[in-house]
């Protein structure tokens, strides 16, 4: 999973042809990577930008979609 997130190898499944499938596809391999370890400084940081984007998201006590696709940008 580690190669995957940082481009050594590919996934063996297709790639699905939507726009952020790579932004997906990090997310995933991240949190894979870290149900094992949170030594992996590369999905620490997918993590970390995640965890700004979902706050953002949430600033105003609820769910904000254009201030989530605002973070998203960034």
């Amino acid at each position: 999973m580690s190669d995957c997130l940082v481009g050594k190898k590919t996934i063996p499944d297709r790639v699905e042809k939507v726009h952020d499938w790579n932004v997906f596809l990090s997310l995933i391999l991240s949190t894979g990577i870290r149900r094992f370890t949170k030594d992996n400084p590369v999905a620490n940081k997918v993590a970390e930008q995640w965890a700004e984007i979902v706050t953002a998201a949430f600033t105003d006590g609820s769910y904000n979609y254009d201030k989530y696709v605002e973070a998203l940008k960034l």
